[in-house]
């Protein structure tokens, strides 16, 4: 949405989740609460907001010794609860039907497939996005698969270094943080113009070798 990519190791950890989810999460940028998360085991556990400060105080006064994660996981267990029901569960069929394709642009004509009211509303977002950003991280994503969490994030800062130098960043953070028009005017505009060597050209080495 900013012409920018998933950073942070999201190229690690979107590659890995459930079915096309890490694809559709990384493309769409779409916001997920506490039962996505615990369906997707991006988190663990379930702890509602006002059980959050006795939880905290068990954890400080409680002493470690061997396993940290065994011996962590009972006190948690006792402030945990069944985690909200997961949004994304009714839409999984769509979203592993739809972003399994080899392509933002299989992905696009998959939705318009789809001719149901949510695929559309998906559409409708991802025609809002920086081309090139959609394109960076679709490759990012598949690419993610077969890195370790090391080579994930020498692979994100490389790419960050190429981004921040692309027009559509500025023209992204301009328009969404700065300006609030939310019109930004992507270059280029369309998937068709931006070229599998273009988007090479930015998960190549950098030039001084960092």
């Amino acid at each position: 949405g900013i012409g920018f990519f998933p950073d942070v190791g999201a190229s690690y950890f979107l590659s890995r989740l459930p079915g096309e989810t890490g694809m559709f999460l990384g493309l769409t940028g779409t916001r997920i609460g506490a039962g996505d998360m615990v369906y997707l085991g991006l988190g663990t556990h379930y702890v509602p907001s006002e059980k959050i400060g006795e939880l905290e105080n068990a954890l400080l006064n409680c002493e470690l010794h061997g396993s940290v994660c065994q011996e962590v996981e009972p006190i948690i267990n006792e402030f945990a609860e069944k985690p909200p029901d997961a949004d994304l569960v009714r839409y999984r069929d769509v979203i592993d039907r739809c972003f399994g394709k080899n392509s933002v642009e299989g992905i696009i004509k998959a939705l318009a497939d789809e001719n149901n009211p949510w695929a559309s509303k998906v559409l409708e977002e991802l025609r809002k996005k920086s081309p090139t950003g959609l394109k960076v991280t679709f490759r990012l994503i598949r690419k993610g698969k077969d890195l370790d969490f090391d080579s994930s994030l020498k692979l994100e800062y490389r790419l960050s270094q190429r981004m921040v130098r692309h027009k559509d960043y500025y023209e992204g953070v301009y328009a969404i943080v700065v300006d609030k028009t939310h019109t930004p005017m992507w270059e280029p505009n369309s998937l068709e113009k931006v070229s599998d060597d273009f988007i090479e050209s930015f998960f190549e080495p950098l030039p001084d070798g960092a």
